[in-house]
């Protein structure tokens, strides 16, 4: 598999349904033909970058669906996918430590744009 899908929506014949899945990628251009050519998602990497925006000032589009990419805990996200990524986010930090755990990471976001989602 190019793509490990890692999260899976729980009901689809919700007319509020949100989708919003987690992937962990191995290549740019899979990303690219994958997600948004094949299945029209965004891509939201989150990541520590310069152009990032912080979480809680990230505005998820009305109707859009994310394909929320998380690196690993020690490299992070691969350049060449940020670069093809839609938005780049980071969740703001304080102290001298600059990463969480990639699973409170994954929980921490998609409680988030869940949130917002739900909203628009």
């Amino acid at each position: 598999k190019d793509i490990e899908e890692i999260v899976k929506p729980t009901s689809q014949t919700d007319p509020t349904f949100r989708t919003i899945k987690v992937y962990t990628p191995l290549t740019a251009q899979t990303m690219r033909s994958r997600l948004i050519k094949e299945k029209g998602y965004k891509i939201l990497s989150l990541e520590q970058a310069d152009q990032s925006i912080n979480l809680p000032e990230f505005t998820p589009e009305s109707g859009a669906s994310y394909a929320i990419v998380l690196g690993n805990e020690i490299h992070g996200v691969n350049q060449k996918v940020i670069d093809i990524s839609d938005d780049c986010v980071e969740i703001p930090q304080f102290g001298t430590k600059h990463s969480f755990n990639v699973t409170i990471s994954a929980g921490i976001i998609i409680w988030d744009i869940l949130l917002k989602m739900n909203r628009l």
